[in-house]
């Protein structure tokens, strides 16, 4: 994690009152299980999904580079809770294309069995990446696709490495 690198913690997906009731329905809302990380310097949000059940946080320090405490907030169901987490982040960056370049991404997504990169040529290398940035599967990207029958089902990165050992980000899928 940069030093002064702004940070969104849980959160949700619709707007809520302190209460954790939606604004537009009246209804409760559930915890967004992220952390947003922006970098000033490309001017893009990095999106890490953690198991962090909770929204409204009363608490956030940072211990260290990779080390977050996150203290109180409110649970799903709109539960107060006095719960600590300890977060260790290991992002895992996925930018867009820029134009020249065409936007590799995996399909389907969910996907049960395999998944294909659009526009991308056989032979190069990929690598599938847990959202804690831990490598999961690699190999070399044939036009049959990439078998993820064997995934754990959840949220997936994938990088693709081209001949000239650049390092390509493709998006992310879900494995159901």
């Amino acid at each position: 994690m940069q030093e002064s690198t702004p940070l969104w913690i849980g959160g949700s997906e619709v707007a809520y009152n302190y209460d954790g009731i939606s604004y537009g329905t009246g209804m409760g809302v559930d915890p967004y299980e992220r952390i947003l990380q922006y970098n000033p310097t490309s001017d893009k949000l990095t999106e890490t999904m953690v198991n962090l059940p909770i929204m409204d946080n009363r608490e956030v320090a940072q211990l260290d580079q990779q080390s977050i405490l996150v203290c109180g907030g409110m649970s799903p169901g709109q539960q107060v809770s006095n719960s600590t987490y300890l977060i260790d982040i290991n992002f895992v960056s996925v930018e867009e294309g820029s134009i020249g370049n065409p936007i590799y991404f995996p399909y389907p997504s969910p996907s049960e069995e395999l998944i294909f990169i659009n526009n991308i040529a056989t032979g190069l290398t990929y690598e599938i990446i847990s959202v804690k940035g831990l490598s999961i599967k690699s190999g070399v990207y044939q036009s049959s696709g990439i078998e993820v029958m064997s995934l754990a089902p959840g949220l997936y990165y994938l990088n693709v490495t081209d001949s000239k050992g650049k390092n390509i980000p493709c998006g992310r899928f879900i494995k159901q």
